[in-house]
């Protein structure tokens, strides 16, 4: 996979995805959580196949990396709630009037693209990827290594039905290389993403490099406080 092409068709993807209106964003995650629903035997299968490869792995991380029934209606849930949030597009934070004709406004907008690192934990692939087309951003995603099947038949389901739905196509993408660790590094990746996360549970992987060039956060923890950079 050539990383810095996809990378520049998901940030030429974000664009469009921003304009677009919240109805259609909307539509799409409804017609997401179906799919996930729709395909939840091909999506188990999958994760089978990460538990028996991990079978030695401790028990925490086979807990996190376990997809079954609970968690996809959990994910399904979670995804109905984003549907009935407020637009975060677009919203007048603040406004003042300057001079007679002249009013000086704080409108939200998206981010542009977000990068997030996080670890086996299929739930956290569903939840990241809805929560970017709530708020317009694309998105570039790289899991645990543990979670490989379970992350690509969930990805799957997403990004067709997302594209089905009327989303451009590489409104996201996914890191598949377990050698891969940081998808938008360095000089050759600046302003391909404008904001990379790590998400991972207290004391879990190591911090990004802090010769990037372009914003990062260090650590997106289970609380969802960004840790210090």
């Amino acid at each position: 996979m050539n990383y810095r092409e996809t990378a520049k068709k998901v940030k030429e993807a974000s664009i469009i995805l921003g304009a677009l209106p919240e109805a259609d964003r909307n539509r799409a995650l409804q017609a997401i959580g179906r799919a996930l629903t729709e395909h939840k035997e091909e999506i188990f299968a999958a994760n089978r196949q990460d538990l028996e490869k991990g079978a030695d792995l401790p028990a925490p991380i086979l807990g996190r990396l376990k997809f079954d029934d609970h968690k996809l209606q959990d994910v399904v849930a979670g995804i109905e709630g984003l549907v009935g949030l407020e637009d975060p597009v677009a919203r007048v934070l603040f406004e003042r009037e300057l001079d007679e004709g002249l009013v000086l406004s704080r409108v939200t907008c998206p981010i542009g693209v977000i990068g997030v690192i996080f670890e086996s934990r299929p739930d956290a692939l569903v939840q990241i990827s809805s929560l970017c087309i709530k708020s317009g951003n694309g998105s570039i995603l790289k899991g645990g290594s543990e979670a490989l099947r379970t992350n690509k038949a969930l990805f799957d389901v997403i990004y067709q039905a997302g594209t089905a739905a009327g989303l451009p196509e590489y409104f996201t993408a996914l890191i598949e290389d377990g050698q891969f660790r940081y998808p938008c590094y360095g000089p050759r990746g600046r302003h391909l993403s404008c904001l990379c996360g790590q998400r991972r549970g207290s004391g879990q992987g190591d911090p990004p490099d802090h010769r990037r060039q372009d914003p990062v956060c260090g650590g997106l923890q289970r609380g969802g406080d960004p840790a210090a950079a």
